[in-house]
């Protein structure tokens, strides 16, 4: 079989040897700038590759949501069992749906001339590779054996955008870079960057009740905060601490750019809306639990605090509240189902 037909990505190694490069032909026109010319265009690169995962992965849904349509299994199809759509379905609907909102963010922040996003480029990159990386793998679950054979293309969408976390910066690269710099952001305008999502979260939330934002809003202070102590406390030394506090940072950029969508949409019977608004405070739900579980983490896990203090904490940012975001995402998760699926009640 001929690589064009077996690989959508021919990487493959290429090694340079003893070979000269006259100076008319170097890329940049001054040596020694190759890194910092790189970064110069990483904000738009690495938004394509983000663009190449989410199509990968969505082309993945699109093979095992109609086979759950047809599969019988126990007297009724696979898209009627929770088992199936619950777990290996909707959370990467709801994720693409967040991913796909950041990325046209930033995307137009492009095309309207701004060239400071190598972070942006960066968290857009490392959620939707991930995500995508996780919806094919779940798409072969979701076919048992089927899945493993060529004949139904998981497997092959599988190999295919697992490349998506390695080049143009792996997800670790990108991990460090998101945490360095929104580190370094949060302490430098003490705490206004992230304190501002917050209250746009805050204000979005009393124009429309409908889109998590009010989650997204708290998980972005507790965010704050935990950014703030730990660098108090020299923590940001520990690059555990510093992966961690990305994948806060990440899941709360990403999250806020969901909530903006799905509150301007404002209230509606279009089952689109409802779908991009159910995924808002499903998505809510996920990222007030990655912030609550990061922080645990972070602070209790390097002894910063007894269980008292971190409980006192806890109270001074509301985050006993974060666990509420939970309220009704299984009513939303049936509720997607019903719209992808056409699963009737």
């Amino acid at each position: 079989m001929s690589l064009k037909k077996d690989r959508a990505s021919n990487t493959s190694p290429l090694t340079f040897t003893d070979v000269f490069v006259p100076v008319e032909n170097l890329v940049g026109g001054v040596p020694g700038q190759g890194l910092k010319q790189a970064n110069s265009v990483f904000g738009y690169t690495r938004l394509m590759v983000a663009a190449m995962a989410i199509g990968a992965g969505e082309a993945a849904l699109s093979i095992a949501i109609p086979y759950a349509k047809d599969r019988i299994q126990f007297g009724s199809p696979l898209s009627e069992k929770q088992g199936y759509t619950h777990k290996l379905i909707v959370p990467h609907i709801v994720r693409f749906e967040a991913a796909s909102s950041y990325l046209d963010e930033v995307a137009l922040r492009i095309d309207a001339g701004d060239t400071d996003l190598q972070v942006e480029g960066a968290i857009a990159k490392l959620f939707a590779s991930e995500t995508a990386n996780r919806a094919a793998e779940d798409a072969i679950q979701a076919l048992g054996g089927y899945g493993y054979i060529t004949e139904f293309g998981v497997e092959k969408i599988k190999r295919d955008v697992r490349i998506t976390c390695i080049y143009e910066g792996t997800s670790e690269i990108l991990q460090n870079i998101i945490g360095m710099f929104r580190w370094k952001k949060t302490w430098k305008t003490k705490g206004a960057f992230y304190r501002s999502i917050a209250e746009e979260m805050t204000a979005l939330h009393q124009k429309n009740d409908q889109a998590g934002c009010q989650y997204y809003g708290l998980a972005a202070e507790a965010l704050n905060r935990t950014i703030l102590l730990a660098h108090e406390n020299r923590l940001t030394r520990s690059q555990h601490v510093m992966f961690c506090l990305a994948d806060m940072m990440t899941h709360v950029e990403i999250g806020a750019s969901l909530g903006r969508k799905a509150a301007d949409l404002g209230s509606s019977r279009d089952p689109q809306i409802q779908k991009v608004q159910a995924a808002a405070r499903i998505f809510a739900a996920e990222v007030a639990q990655l912030v609550y579980q990061n922080m645990l983490k972070i602070l209790l896990g390097n002894g910063m605090f007894t269980s008292e203090t971190f409980s006192g904490f806890l109270e001074s940012i509301s985050c006993r509240q974060l666990p509420f975001a939970c309220a009704n995402t299984v009513q939303d998760m049936d509720r997607i189902c019903e719209l992808v699926f056409e699963n009737k009640k």
